[in-house]
């Protein structure tokens, strides 16, 4: 199932919101190990579900671009959400 996201999350301020916690990511010294887990973690999505390629955020996180034939959605439930995901993330290295 896709993520339902509140009005004020829309589009643009969710891929805002991923683009700007990977530039933050980028400048710290502990990079290498956060995206090891972003990467294990869309490894895993990959794995898992067919549907991966039609996630936004997931494009958004990993730097990719979507295929516009594709019937895209924004993120996906539970505990496949990129943005819980980053949350998640973003408590345990302490990243504002």
């Amino acid at each position: 199932m896709k993520e339902k996201i509140k009005p004020e999350f829309n589009r643009e301020n969710i891929k805002r919101e991923i683009k700007n916690f990977v530039n933050k990511i980028l400048e710290r010294e502990d990079f290498e190990e956060i995206w090891q887990e972003i990467i294990e973690f869309c490894d895993d999505l990959k794995n898992r579900r067919e549907d991966y390629l039609n996630c936004l955020a997931y494009h958004w996180l990993i730097g990719s671009t979507p295929q516009e034939n594709k019937q895209l959605f924004l993120d996906f439930e539970g505990n496949d959400s990129i943005l819980k995901f980053i949350a998640k993330l973003k408590e345990k290295y302490k990243i504002n």
